[in-house]
């Protein structure tokens, strides 16, 4: 049997994943029926942030630069050489 090829930092991911839809489908289901709270749509908007940054230091990690925008806000994430290293593991 050959051992699985995801990385921590990537099983993390599809945790959050799986628990952020697991919450939003809940939220459709529950009482009131049809109605979602909005701290709920925020928990889910936070759980999609976090795992987006998960994958952009599992990137970095691997050696790609990582850009990540929001409106006006901006972070650039770079190899200290300049170069974009594309790595397959």
């Amino acid at each position: 049997m050959e051992k699985s090829k995801c990385s921590t930092l990537e099983k993390t991911a599809i945790i959050l994943t799986c628990l952020a839809a697991a919450i939003g489908i809940a939220a459709f289901i529950l009482p009131p029926p049809w109605q979602v709270h909005e701290s709920v749509i925020k928990l889910i908007g936070e759980f999609i942030g976090l795992i987006a940054i998960l994958f952009a230091w599992a990137s970095v990690k691997r050696g790609m630069d990582v850009k990540l925008t929001h409106g006006k806000t901006s972070i650039d994430l770079n190899n200290p050489d300049g170069n974009e290293q594309k790595t397959d593991e």
